[in-house]
C-alpha cells in the first residue's frame, strides 16, 4: 500500500508538471510581425528567452495627436521573457502597479486600465485624455495603450494578434475565429482564456480591458532603456498637428470643454498601487475597501479546474488498481 501511495503521489506530481508544461510560446509569424514593425528580437532556446527591443515609439498615427501634453520619448524598450512561458500555479503575477504590463505590435507599451488616481483611465468621469487609438504619452514619455488599440485593431480583426504580455504569453483582440466578441466576465481571473489548445490574454471592450494578472511564472520587474527619465531623451512631435490644449479639457472624457473633476486628481488610498495585485477593482484609490478579499496582495487559488481533474483522475487510477513488479 505504501510503494502503491508513493507511485500515486509521483504520478500525481507528473500530472502537475505535464499541465504546467512549456508548451505554449509565440508562433513564428507572430515573432515575425512584430520583427516587422522594427522590433529587434533575439531568440535563445537554450536559455528560453526572447528579448524583445524597440524605441517604444509606435508606427501609427493619430487623429487627434499623441492625446495629451506630454511628448512621446524614445524609451529603447528592452525586455526578456520566455520562450516557452509557464503557468503559475502557487501565486498569480501583480498586474495592478504602474508601468508596462506588455508590448504591443507597434512599438508601444502596454499599461493596467487605470490613472495616476487610481480610476479607470478609459471610461468613466475619471477617464484620462487618450488620443483615438486608446493610447498617450506618460509623464516620463513612454507612449502606451490603456484599451484596446484601435489603430492597431483594424482591417480583419478575428483572431487578431495584437503583442506580448511581460509573462511570454500572447494577447489577442476581442474577436475570435467566429466572430465571437469576448468580454470580461467569460474570461479568467487573468483576462485570458485557452483557446485552441493555447492560452492567450484577449482584449476587451470592457473593464479591465487587457490584462488582469499575469498567468505565467517569472515575470521579472525590468526597467525599460537607462535608469533616468526612462531612458528617453529624445522628444517625438505628434503626427498630426491636433494637439490637446495645455488647460487638460481635452480628452475621450469627460469631454471637450468640460474641466476635469477635482476628485479624479486625488485618491483616497495612495498606496492602493502597491496592494492592489488583480486588476478587478475598477476605482481601487477610492473603493479598496470594495474590493475582495482574495484581490489584495495577490493571494490567488492554487489551481484552476483542468489541474484539479489531473491530479484527481491519476490519484483514482493508481489507488484502485494493482501496482504490479511492472512498475517498480
Amino acid at each position: 500500500m505504501e510503494v502503491k501511495m508513493n507511485l500515486c503521489f509521483s504520478v500525481a506530481f507528473a500530472a502537475l508538471l505535464l499541465l504546467v508544461s512549456a508548451n505554449q510560446t509565440l508562433t513564428t509569424e507572430e515573432l515575425q510581425m512584430m520583427r516587422d514593425n522594427n522590433y529587434t528580437i533575439t531568440v535563445d532556446e537554450r536559455d528560453n528567452t526572447v528579448i524583445f527591443e524597440h524605441i517604444g515609439v509606435p508606427d501609427h498615427t493619430s487623429e487627434r495627436g499623441w492625446g495629451n501634453n506630454h511628448e512621446v520619448e524614445i524609451v529603447n524598450h528592452k525586455y526578456t521573457l520566455h520562450l516557452k512561458p509557464t503557468v503559475a500555479l502557487i501565486k498569480k503575477g501583480c498586474a495592478g502597479g504602474f508601468g508596462v504590463v506588455g508590448l504591443a505590435v507597434t512599438g508601444a507599451a502596454f499599461y493596467n486600465p487605470f490613472t495616476l488616481y487610481g480610476w479607470d483611465a478609459v471610461n468613466g468621469e475619471c477617464a484620462e485624455e487618450l488620443d483615438n487609438c486608446k493610447g498617450h504619452p506618460s509623464p516620463d514619455g513612454t507612449y502606451h495603450y490603456h484599451g484596446v488599440p484601435e489603430c492597431l485593431y483594424t482591417g480583419d480583426v478575428a483572431d487578431k494578434f495584437l503583442g506580448v504580455a511581460l509573462d511570454g504569453y500572447p494577447i489577442y483582440g476581442p474577436m475570435d475565429s467566429t466572430g465571437k466578441n469576448w468580454t470580461s466576465a467569460e474570461l479568467d481571473q487573468c483576462h485570458g482564456h485557452t483557446y485552441n489548445g493555447r492560452y492567450m490574454y484577449r482584449a476587451t471592450f470592457d473593464f479591465p480591458y487587457l490584462i488582469s494578472c499575469f498567468h505565467g511564472d517569472s515575470v521579472r520587474v525590468q526597467q525599460s532603456g537607462p535608469p533616468v527619465n526612462n531612458g528617453g531623451n529624445e522628444t517625438r512631435e505628434p503626427p498630426v498637428d491636433d494637439r490637446p490644449s495645455a488647460n487638460g479639457t481635452i480628452g475621450n472624457a469627460p469631454g471637450v470643454g468640460e474641466a476635469i473633476p477635482q476628485k479624479c486628481r486625488m485618491a483616497k488610498y495612495p498606496n492602493w498601487n502597491s496592494e492592489i495585485c488583480y486588476v478587478v477593482c475598477r476605482n481601487p484609490g477610492n473603493e479598496l475597501d470594495n474590493c475582495l478579499d482574495n484581490d489584495i496582495g495577490g493571494s490567488s487559488s492554487v489551481f484552476n479546474s483542468l489541474s484539479v481533474i489531473y491530479i484527481v483522475t491519476a490519484s483514482f487510477v493508481f489507488l484502485h488498481f494493482p501496482v504490479t513488479d511492472t512498475f517498480l
